[in-house]
This record gives C-alpha cells, structure tokens and sequence, in this order.
C-alpha cells in the first residue's frame, strides 16, 4: 500500500476531509495509508517518521506553499496540490486519482 501524507493547517475543513478519506478506506474505495501532516507544528516530523512515497498539500496551505514545496524537492518527494474545490468538498477520489 502506497503511503502518503496530507499537508495542511488545523482547521474544520482539514478535519472534514480526513473524515472522507477514512470513510473512503474503510469503505474501500481507497488504497492508500495517509497520514495527516500539520503545518508548521509537526509536518517534518511525521514526514521524516512515516517516511511517504508521496505528498498531497492542500489548498489550505497558499501562504506557505513555496516553503512546503521547497522542502519536499529536498526531499524528492513528488507532490501535488490538491484543487481548493476538490478539497472544500471532499472529492477524495479525484484528488487520489492524481497520486502518482
């Protein structure tokens, strides 16, 4: 199973769509092991221990997506950002679908 991380902010709509995405994998409509990540609280850390094959950011992360991106190019870690409509409504399938 492909592991991948979440980064975003704590917010409502952070945990919402966390919500989806278990309720995808339990469903099993998802073959992934995500793992959130927080931003700036914990999003190294979790990406240095969970060690993930790819990284979604969300939408959530404008403001410091310049410095996320940075980090995971140190990383090679390949990446994509999630669409904000996509995100905002917990479209987990089409998001994954991008995962790579």
């Amino acid at each position: 199973m492909k592991k991948v991380v979440l980064i975003s902010r704590k917010s409502g709509q952070t945990d919402s769509f966390m919500t989806a995405v278990k309720l995808a994998f339990d469903k099993g409509e998802l073959a992934f092991d995500v793992q959130l990540a927080l931003h700036p609280s914990n999003y190294k850390e979790v990406i240095e221990n969970f060690a993930p094959e790819f990284a979604i950011i969300s939408p959530e992360m404008i403001v410091w997506q310049a410095e996320v991106e940075k980090y995971l190019k140190e990383k090679n870690l390949p990446y994509i950002v999630a669409k904000g409509s996509h995100f905002g409504t917990r479209q987990v399938a089409k998001i994954f679908d991008l995962v790579k």
